[in-house]
């Protein structure tokens, strides 16, 4: 038996993922155009944890919006979002034992001047079987 990474990004972004309720754009990628309010989620990779069957992936949450207020506002929502998915099942058979979060920080986008607020989401999961 091994295990694979499990598929943090793709449970974040789907359609019907935890930060579905936010009503705007979520995905790994940026649009172009990119819409006023948007969210990016990257993979940054994380860490298999002590106990073999867990590990802690982790992804960058991007928080774009028209000023610095909305980006905020809109970050500290995408936060509290994924700090309430402890203890529940974000995509099929990705259960969130443990939610990590840093905690959001202002970095405004340097290409295109964009106010953006982001912050780490460290989950502690199981990993997949194969």
């Amino acid at each position: 038996m091994t295990t694979t990474p499990p598929p943090l990004v793709p449970a974040l972004t789907a359609p019907g993922g935890p930060l579905a309720p936010l009503g705007i754009p979520v995905a790994s990628r940026v649009r172009h155009p990119r819409p006023t309010s948007a969210i990016r989620v990257i993979a940054l990779g994380g860490a298999p944890t002590a106990d073999y069957a867990l590990s802690a992936p982790s992804a960058l949450i991007e928080c774009w919006a028209e000023d610095p207020d909305a980006a905020y506002l809109l970050a500290t929502q995408a936060w509290q979002l994924l700090r309430a998915t402890q203890g529940t099942e974000i995509s099929p058979g990705l259960w969130v034992q443990d939610a990590r979060l840093t905690l959001p920080v202002d970095n405004p986008d340097t290409q295109s001047k964009s106010p953006r607020w982001q912050f780490i989401f460290t989950p502690i999961v199981a990993q997949e079987e194969t």
